[in-house]
């Protein structure tokens, strides 16, 4: 047998759920790296956790590590050895080399080649060992590896953590891993694994990876988180087809419930019918951040779901008797809820005024969030002009309701609840605007003002509501950038690449005109206030989020970004109908061939000017291969397509007469005119295909 079950449990106390989620990704690829520092072949490894627990499980580690070959080059033996003679034996440097290695027999000394020089060498060749002697140290080593943001020391401890550490309990090969001292945790090793804290809090001895399973398995552990999820959700499942609701599962809250508890039982809890009139936000949200429960709604049969008077609670308890766990949970959630109530009921008496956010600051350097409403508010006027054939209302109206919009948008982060929760905020602001009597469409807009959230998140719902998000990512942008806050290597503080990204998913999605370099320009000098700062800058960084607006070849994407296009919808269709054309199964044995006379058409324009002049005159081409590319190039520039995609067809075929002009004509002619002619009549067709996209860039 030349490998066994290896099983490491690490015991601590309560892991923080979202820290031990965010790390647990990165465990197995960090425990491959010090396996590989220690050159062992590993066979499949896996990573449990529970509340209280890191168990690492490795199905084939080796016995014995691998038998190593070092090697070590020394100085020339020209100026190693006496007389320039190997047979005289070493001189000072020679010994030196030997010496350092701890060797002291130099007389038989060996040699290599290395970069067609001879220098003296020695090669150590490391014998196998038995790997149990590396079990601890690489384990150590990977817990203080471990980044869950925050640690903690405890006693007198060397080391910290996120949690102190009660154990490491190793199994391998029948192997007597106890009483090991581990000083910098402070604890001597056990061979044994604590259970479910109602099956008793004493260690219980295990000699095998088979024993530690048994054990848990039989005292309401269940180690696989994937295991505790499916129990979970199977148990929901039952719950909603006894009781006819269905319920909403919330991928981050199903995460958690699945790293707080060790032996999961999903079990439904009500509350009183009255706390309906609440808005279901703010009680799906107080479930779901204060007690970490599921909302259920009524049965699905329903065309819009209304929210149920229940909820789920997912007990880490092994009792028999649910009713006290369920009691007790419905007890502690109709004190929030009537908390809730009593801030909804306080915010319903206050008006929507901005008043009070004029002392907020924003961000230092940049005034209140009343100063940044008043800048919304323009860019808001300037978005409403530009878009008011989208708006199905006369441009006064829509001003009018738009620039409301604008002023209430913020109000309700002052309020009792969105200081509560403030996930939130737009949302109740939508509730008390429509309480107060507020148009539906402005009312709707201040609720989907942040959308998208996330980048799969829903985008605002109309061209109106779409104004109003976007004046306020805009003005973000705008300020932020001006302050110099801009997102640099991982630190983006202030969330502007997703919500740049989102700017350009709402004008997308819309079809809206947008000039990233007009537009920008146009805005930043109508606001007025913004500290000067290079909008180059700006463009260049939304630019760089088309990467992720759309999967394709990120070389199509550049070959248009290369180009002067900067409208954001344009810039998507060309990359599309680029893509569309490369994709297309009957231009696939004729790729190379077209780009190989693009790519000779952009390498002899390469050194010219944008602004360079392009004029030619047909009376100065000599040959027929000129004139057949002028013909086919003309034909093109004077037709009316019908799409996109028909153009970039028609400029393609020209690579048949460009092969031609290339075969035939040589463009650096002796007499200069005709010399200059031809550069420029290139030029002009290089230009024109920078209308569609710099075909250089691409990649094929």
């Amino acid at each position: 047998m030349h490998s066994d079950e290896l099983l490491v449990e690490i015991l601590v106390e309560e892991l923080p759920a979202q820290a031990l989620l965010n790390e647990y990704k990165e465990m197995p690829k960090k425990l491959h790296a010090l396996f590989q520092k220690c050159t062992l072949e590993v066979g499949n490894i896996e990573i449990f956790y529970t509340p209280r627990r890191l168990c690492l499980l490795v199905k084939d580690f080796p016995l014995l590590t691998q038998e190593t070959k070092e090697e070590f080059f020394g100085p020339p033996v020209k100026i190693a050895c006496n007389h320039q003679d190997k047979t005289q034996g070493l001189n000072e440097l020679g010994l030196g080399f030997y010496q350092k290695l701890g060797l002291k027999d130099h007389q038989h000394f060996q040699t290599a080649f290395k970069n067609n020089k001879e220098v003296l060498y020695h090669a150590k060749i490391h014998a196998k060992e038995p790997t149990k002697d590396l079990i601890m140290p690489i384990v150590l080593e990977f817990l203080e590896g471990l980044n869950f943001g925050k640690s903690m020391r405890w006693g007198s401890v060397e080391k910290s953590f996120i949690r102190p550490i009660h154990n490491i309990c190793v199994l391998f090969n029948g192997e007597n891993f106890n009483g090991i001292e581990v000083k910098e945790y402070g604890f001597k090793t056990k061979q044994a694994t604590k259970v479910h804290r109602q099956e008793g809090f004493d260690f219980i001895q295990v000699d095998s990876p088979k024993a530690y399973f048994e054990v848990l398995e039989k005292n309401h552990v269940i180690l696989d988180p994937k295991k505790r999820e499916a129990k979970i959700l199977q148990e929901i499942k039952e719950l909603e087809t006894k009781h006819n609701i269905i319920v909403e599962i919330d991928r981050d809250l199903l995460d958690e419930v699945v790293a707080i508890t060790e032996y999961p039982s999903a079990l439904l809890g009500e509350f009183d019918k009255a706390f309906l009139k609440l808005p279901s936000e703010i009680i799906t949200t107080s479930m779901k951040e204060n007690q970490r429960y599921f909302a259920a709604f009524n049965q699905k049969g329903q065309e819009s779901p209304t929210l149920h008077n229940g909820f789920i609670v997912v007990s880490n308890a092994i009792n028999k008797d649910k009713q006290k766990i369920i009691a007790g949970n419905q007890k502690v959630l109709k004190a929030r809820l009537s908390d809730a109530v009593f801030f909804y009921e306080n915010d319903l008496k206050k008006p929507l005024d901005n008043a009070p956010l004029e002392s907020v600051v924003f961000v230092q350097g940049l005034g209140t969030l009343k100063d940044k409403m008043e800048r919304e508010a323009i860019i808001a006027q300037y978005l409403t002009q530009k878009y008011a054939s989208s708006l199905n209302m006369p441009l006064e109206k829509a001003l009018e309701l738009v620039g409301r919009a604008v002023r209430i948008a913020k109000a309700d982060l002052l309020s009792e609840v969105v200081y509560e929760f403030s996930e939130l905020q737009g949302i109740m602001g939508y509730y008390y605007a429509l309480k107060q009597n507020e148009n539906e469409l402005v009312a709707l807009s201040v609720k989907e003002q942040y959308l998208p959230a996330s980048e799969n998140a829903p985008l605002p719902s109309s061209v109106f509501s779409t104004i109003v998000a976007l004046s306020l990512k805009l003005d973000s942008l705008f300020s932020l950038f001006s302050v110099g806050k801009i997102p640099s290597g991982s630190k983006d503080p202030f969330a502007l690449r997703r919500l740049s990204f989102g700017l350009l998913k709402i004008v997308v999605h819309y079809g809206l005109e947008f000039d990233l370099k007009a537009d920008l320009k146009n805005l930043f000098e109508r606001v007025g206030v913004y500290q000067s700062f290079d909008l180059e800058i700006l463009e260049k960084f939304l630019l760089e989020r088309f990467n992720n607006l759309i999967d394709c070849n990120p070389s199509i994407i550049r070959s248009v970004l290369n180009t002067n296009e900067r409208d954001i919808v344009k810039i998507i269709q060309k990359v599309k109908a680029l893509k569309r054309f490369l994709d297309d199964p009957k231009n696939a044995q004729k790729k190379e061939l077209l780009f190989s006379a693009f790519k000779r058409l952009a390498n002899i324009n390469k050194d010219r000017s944008p602004n360079e002049s392009s004029e030619f005159s047909i009376s100065l081409f000599k040959e027929s291969q000129e004139h057949a590319l002028f013909e086919a190039f003309n034909a093109i520039k004077t037709s009316a397509f019908e799409s996109l995609d028909s153009k970039i067809e028609a400029y393609f075929g020209l690579h048949a007469p460009l092969e031609e002009y290339f075969k035939s004509v040589l463009v650096m002619d002796k007499d200069i005119e005709i010399q200059k002619n031809r550069k420029n009549f290139l030029w002009s067709v290089y230009q024109s295909f920078l209308e569609i996209g710099d075909i250089k860039e691409i990649a094929i």
